[in-house]
């Protein structure tokens, strides 16, 4: 079986598009997703009828929730609410209720667990050490049969090993069978470590191997969307730097 991991869509269409045709060629079997497909970019809809035609595994991020409830966004930062008012304001109806059924985590048969922050709480990041510590633990109690979890939120390509410290996202990785890792496939539409390529991986359940991939996209396109959209321009200046 093999997989292709998303996350952190958040409405950049152009993005979006040039990830699924990279996943096409990749001949996946599943479509995963960790969350926030809409929130921050201006395709909102668009982004939910392509992903959401492919059938994916999906959980629900905070971005989503946002969209069908705003009480969510309250915990948000002053660019995050203006995005978040905007985009409960243009999403259809019909992918507000798909949305508004999705699950905060979910396993995928034995294999897996996704979250979309953490297990510790699922709007907690985990950036450092002592989180992934803390995360791995609360894997083992919660679900001691599952040594993999995917994880989004902080739209960092990261691989928590075995060991403290993150492993380097290589390109290719193939994970120990009786090891625990924490994985993130990183930001589609809003990448935050320093390349603005759009971002996920892929996972091969037999030969347990993990493959990020790093796709080129028409950031200008997507900048200019924004702007139209009267979104703050920060939002679109952001995607050039992939911070």
């Amino acid at each position: 079986m093999k997989y292709a991991v998303l996350s952190d869509i958040h409405g950049n269409l152009e993005a979006l598009n040039s990830v699924l045709e990279e996943v096409d060629r990749q001949k996946i079997d599943q479509i995963i997703c960790c969350g926030d497909i809409i929130g921050y970019g201006a395709n909102p809809n668009e982004c939910c009828r392509l992903l959401f035609e492919r059938n994916p595994i999906s959980i629900l991020g905070n971005h989503d929730q946002a969209g069908f409830d705003l009480e969510e966004a309250k915990y948000f930062n002053i660019y995050a609410q203006e995005s978040a008012q905007w985009t409960y304001n243009t999403l259809e109806d019909s992918y507000r209720e798909i949305l508004r059924a999705l699950p905060h985590k979910r396993l995928v048969g034995w294999d897996f667990l996704l979250v979309h922050g953490a297990l510790t709480h699922r709007n907690d990041y985990i950036l450092a050490d002592q989180q992934a510590i803390e995360n791995k633990e609360a894997l083992q109690e919660k679900y001691p049969h599952i040594r993999l979890c995917f994880y989004g939120h902080s739209h960092l390509k990261k691989i928590w090993g075995p060991v403290e410290g993150s492993l380097a996202a290589r390109l290719n990785f193939r994970l120990l069978q009786d090891e625990y890792y924490l994985i993130n496939p990183g930001s589609i539409g809003q990448p935050r470590d320093g390349d603005p390529r759009a971002s996920f991986l892929t996972f091969e359940r037999e030969t347990m191997e993990i493959k990020y991939y790093l796709v080129d996209y028409d950031i200008e396109k997507a900048q200019k969307k924004i702007h139209e959209a009267g979104l703050p321009p920060y939002l679109a200046d952001r995607l050039a730097r992939g911070a």
